[in-house]
């Protein structure tokens, strides 16, 4: 994981902006701040014309390449990146130079080998994406994948008489340089390191067994990990490892201190684990220049072949030579730790878009995703089931960077297409503890695939250290369970001479109530999280590792949101089931349900949304001009008849006192009070029988012959709650409007939508939520027919979409009717 790839777009930037300056003798300092100042955005100001994010981007790379190929000079393009990284001061010096020194040489061979438009947009489409800049060079992986065999529902017994048991760790970044008691608050990418001193003030050092703030881990923290590991666990079948071996301090990276951390790190591994095989996975972070995994025929100091040799040799123990020369063609490869059972170790930091040498070659960089095509190929001809090991989750799409769109949607396919025999993949990278979810490419409703993260072994950022233990069916290879194991840094930097306390934060299964670890039971689980926030919280406890300083920023609705995006996206930029889950996560939760029905803000930190309407200027209301009631001078008399509840089960004669939320019913318990009957035209605790109803709106007609409107403002369904259901509800309604219809013949009535009218009572969901178990659209449709005897058509159009209409009824005289029920805090 890095947050600095980005320095390599400033670099080049800097590069371009800064010699321009000197040789066309500009004052750069005016033009630099202006344009940090002016939005890369579609946007600009009523003053200036708005910057093309892309545009300028891709002029800056030519006119770059352009001063270089005037004079070749290594010193001034050197000079030109150190003083523009001076100048915006984000860095001190001492960082500027080194990340000039590590960068130099990639500059320099893309001004010499990749000056030429597309390369120079492909380039800006990475650093700067935009709708302006879309990364554009679309390819397929050429390899006939075969017919897909029929889809065979995975499945683990209930009890398993053998298992095996695998343990996860990932991202170590081991710092040699890292010195407990050092400043953990400096003014470079990582702290706590040998040459940055102590600090003024002793809460910023360094903690003996590593930091919550930049800092990596410390040689210490590693061998504790691993020791603990094989001394807490006697049973362990594998070990992976996926990725990041090396610490973040990319403005001092050497091909020698790579080799030392890589080479003591997996040294330690094997003499921990012995006869244990540990399958590695390359990190982002293991090039000299971070994130960039070279083309095999770039044959100059910024190719990463050493990289390739090196592990080639150090993984030699667990692989075999077939995986050797996949190795050194690209950094993964695959091997057969018994039979029926294949490990699939793939380098996919070639779909990062931190990755520039994706700008000079993205097409399946080194073959890889044929040769996975053709390894799963093998696989299933030989019966093999599959774990897939890379660094980067293939989805990601967020601060660290993201997998470019096409390599994630092939590498899909791919999967997709060999979910038979994939039983589930491992990642790291993130730093986080979490899970994603595949989906079918044919019908997105079902899952197929599912991917673990390992979380990190280093507290960088405000993170607890961790490892993962996974029990596996042999017979399947599917995941049963997953345990998290950390240590509290804080407790163990309080007490530096005695090893740090790990425990068990929790069991996947136990925690979450699922049976397994199978894609129907993490997607079920996903739905779940949706809608019990407070499930999803826990999930956030976990996904931090109960990191104290994650623990105390806390994770409002947005953050809840982007850990449920996460989980269900495998290919960047599709964002179609984070849409899904984001509707159900607005639609209910626990915290807010109980928020908004006891209206506190002390109910789990429950906040109401806080929104405004956007009043139009004033303009001509909506709805015809031809009044439907002439005028007349004399008052008008208008008629409010409200809250019916007209019960169509009364009985003369029932229990009053029934002991439920209504009595006075046919199907009411008995009473075994004398003198409890309902009486004929009703009772005080109960609801109106229909002959009740026409004896009022009879009688009030007699009483007053001269009614012009009629108001009905809600409410005809009974209380009858527990039975309550569309075709019940919509009898009531179509029974008491045409009684109305009948008693006023020539009489407007206008109705208004009671909570009593739906099924279920008191909601009325959203459009875009509507199912056949959960909607209001038979109650918009039919009362849209009912009211159109008094409503001109014109107005029908919003009754169908919310309830509410307004009509012109005399001239000067409008009435508006809305359903305020979508504001009733019953309305969840």
């Amino acid at each position: 994981m890095t947050r600095w790839w980005c320095l390599t777009a400033l670099a080049l930037y800097a590069a371009i902006t800064t010699i321009t300056a000197h040789v066309f003798q500009i004052n750069l300092t005016d033009s630099i701040s202006q344009e940090v100042n002016q939005p890369l955005t579609n946007g600009g100001t009523s003053e200036s014309p708005p910057i093309d994010k892309c545009t300028l981007c891709m002029n800056t790379v030519k006119e770059v390449y352009a001063v270089y190929e005037a004079n070749k000079s290594r010193s001034d393009l050197k000079d030109a990146v150190l003083a523009l990284c001076n100048f915006y001061k984000k860095y001190n010096e001492v960082v500027c130079a080194g990340f000039v020194n590590v960068h130099l040489d990639m500059i320099i061979f893309f001004a010499e080998h990749a000056n030429n438009d597309t390369i120079t947009r492909r380039f800006c489409s990475l650093y700067l994406p935009s709708d302006s800049c879309e990364f554009e060079d679309e390819w397929v992986v050429d390899v006939d994948l075969g017919t897909k065999p029929d889809v065979i529902t995975p499945s683990v017994p209930g009890i398993l008489n053998e298992s095996a048991v695998i343990v996860h760790v990932s991202d170590l970044h081991y710092d040699p340089t890292y010195t407990p008691g050092n400043n953990a608050v400096c003014d470079a990418p990582t702290c706590c390191k040998e040459d940055q001193g102590r600090p003024t003030n002793p809460s910023d050092g360094a903690g003996y067994w590593g930091d919550y703030r930049n800092c990596d881990s410390p040689l210490q923290l590693v061998n504790n990990t691993l020791q603990h590991i094989k001394q807490y666990h006697q049973k362990i079948d594998y070990v992976y490892f996926t990725g990041d071996f090396v610490y973040h301090g990319m403005w001092e990276s050497t091909k020698e201190q790579h080799t030392e951390i890589i080479t003591s790190i997996v040294r330690a591994f094997n003499e921990t684990f012995q006869d244990i095989p540990v399958f590695f996975v390359l990190g982002n972070h293991e090039p000299i220049q971070a994130n960039a995994y070279a083309p095999l025929d770039v044959n100059t100091n910024v190719s990463t072949k050493w990289l390739f040799e090196l592990v080639s040799e150090l993984w030699s123990p667990y692989i075999t030579e077939d995986a050797k020369q996949t190795i050194l063609q690209g950094g993964f490869y695959t091997v057969k730790p018994r039979d029926g059972f294949r490990v699939i170790v793939l380098n996919n930091i070639v779909c990062l878009n931190n990755n520039y040498w994706l700008a000079y070659d993205s097409r399946d960089p080194y073959n890889q995703l044929k040769w996975l095509a053709e390894t799963l190929l093998l696989s299933e001809r030989e019966g093999d089931k599959v774990h897939i090991l890379y660094h980067v989750p293939s989805g990601m799409n967020n601060q660290w960077g993201s997998c470019l769109k096409i390599w994630g949607r092939e590498f899909h396919k791919i999967v997709d297409r060999f979910e038979n025999i994939v039983a589930a993949h491992f990642t790291g990278h993130t730093h986080y503890d979490e899970f994603h979810v595949f989906y079918s490419t044919e019908n997105a409703t079902r899952a197929n695939g599912v991917s673990f993260n390992g979380g990190s072994g280093t507290p960088f950022i405000d993170v607890n250290p961790n490892y993962k233990t996974y029990t596996v069916d042999p017979a399947s290879w599917n995941i049963v369970d997953s345990d998290m194991w950390i240590f509290n840094l804080t407790d163990a930097n309080s007490k530096p001479d005695q090893n740090p306390d790990w425990f068990k934060l929790y069991s996947f299964r136990d925690e979450y109530g699922v049976a397994n670890l199978l894609p129907a039971q993490l997607d079920s689980l996903a739905h779940r999280m949706a809608a019990n926030h407070t499930l999803l919280q826990e999930y956030y406890r976990f996904y931090v590792k109960n990191g104290d300083p994650s623990l105390a920023k806390g994770c409002d609705d947005a953050c809840l949101k982007e850990r449920l995006c996460e989980i269900v996206t495998v290919e960047s930029g599709d964002l179609s089931k984070c849409e899904q889950l984001d509707r159900e996560f607005n639609l209910l939760s626990s915290v807010k349900v109980c928020g908004q029905l006891f209206q506190s803000s002390d109910c789990f930190g429950y906040k109401p949304e806080e929104w405004s309407v956007d009043i139009p200027p004033r303009r001509s209301l909506a709805g015809e001009q031809k009044p439907v009631h002439q005028s007349r001078s004399k008052p008008l008399t208008v008629l409010q008849v409200t809250d019916i509840h007209h019960d169509p089960k009364y009985a003369t004669g029932t229990n009053t006192h029934c002991g439920e939320p209504l009595c006075c019913r046919k199907d009411s318990p008995a009473s075994q009070i004398e003198n409890n009957g309902a009486g004929y035209w009703d009772d005080y605790q109960c609801d109106l029988p229909f002959h009740s109803v026409d004896k009022m709106l009879r009688e009030i007609v007699h009483e007053h012959p001269n009614i012009d409107y009629v108001y009905m403002t809600g409410d005809i369904v009974d209380h009858a709650i527990w039975q309550t259901s569309p075709e019940s509800n919509s009898k009531v309604i179509t029974q008491v409007t045409k009684l109305f219809q009948k008693v006023f013949p020539k009489t407007p009535v206008y109705f208004a939508l009671g909570n009593h009218e739906p099924s279920p009572i008191n909601l009325f969901p959203p459009q875009e939520v509507w199912s056949n178990n959960l909607t209001v659209e038979w109650l918009y449709k039919l009362s849209a027919d009912l009211w159109s005897h008094w409503l001109p058509q014109n107005s029908l159009s919003t009754i169908e979409s919310g309830g509410y209409y307004t009509t012109l009824v005399r001239k000067n005289f409008r009435i508006v009717v809305l359903n305020s029920n979508i504001c009733y805090f019953f309305n969840l």
